[in-house]
């Protein structure tokens, strides 16, 4: 190979380098774009179930939450999980297993506390 044809090709690695550089950049800065708002709302959609979560803890009653909610949601959390899996969406599959599980807490607290409303003192010293 002469200098010349060296020459040629190693500027258009450079041209095909700063290219893919380029192309780096903007996938980085759309996809980072698109995740921001992916967590962002995550976050505000996890976070809403929270207060729900204290309340129920603290009253010691979910009578107010049905079992078709917790369960029809829970099952919905599930899917877009299984949804994230699938097509690798990490905030998707993030924020849903967080909601799944704050989900399933709130479930957990209702079966408890229903059926110790069923229980009378006496037998719980017994």
């Amino acid at each position: 190979m002469n200098a010349s044809a060296f020459g040629q090709t190693n500027q258009r690695a450079n041209i095909n380098h700063e290219a893919r550089t380029d192309d780096i950049a903007e996938m980085t800065l759309a996809m980072s774009s698109s995740e921001i708002f992916g967590f962002a709302a995550a976050t505000l959609s996890t976070i809403a179930f929270l207060p729900q979560v204290i309340k129920t803890w603290r009253s010691q009653s979910a009578k107010d939450v049905s079992y078709a909610l917790l369960l029809t949601f829970s099952t919905g959390c599930l899917c877009w999980v299984i949804y994230g899996y699938q097509v690798n969406a990490k905030p998707v599959m993030i924020a849903n297993s967080f909601t799944l599980a704050l989900n399933l807490t709130i479930l957990a607290m209702k079966f408890v506390f229903e059926r110790n409303i069923n229980v009378s003192p006496e037998q719980i010293q017994q």
